[in-house]
């Protein structure tokens, strides 16, 4: 994959952090960000002629998930990635 299906909202890593070979990635959606039903969620980097930002489409997929969840005005969200490199 190089892209989600269909983006409908991109936000920057809020919250980084790296112990014992794990990096965490966070990022949180307020009620106003990212409403709709979500399909699935991608952790985006800068690949070759491709930089990553809070553009939608914007970079190369590092990796992604499937998720089944309608985001609505009264919910917020964290998106939360843990990756241990070997």
């Amino acid at each position: 994959d190089t892209k989600l299906t269909a983006e409908i909202a991109r936000k920057l890593i809020s919250v980084r952090s790296y112990l014992n070979n794990v990096s965490t990635f966070q990022t949180f959606f307020t009620t106003s960000e990212g409403n709709g039903t979500l399909r699935e969620a991608g952790l985006f980097g800068t690949g070759v002629g491709l930089t990553a930002s809070a553009t939608i489409d914007s970079g190369q997929i590092f990796t992604r998930t499937n998720v089944n969840r309608t985001k609505t005005s009264n919910d917020t969200l964290t998106l939360e990635w843990t990756i241990t490199i070997n």
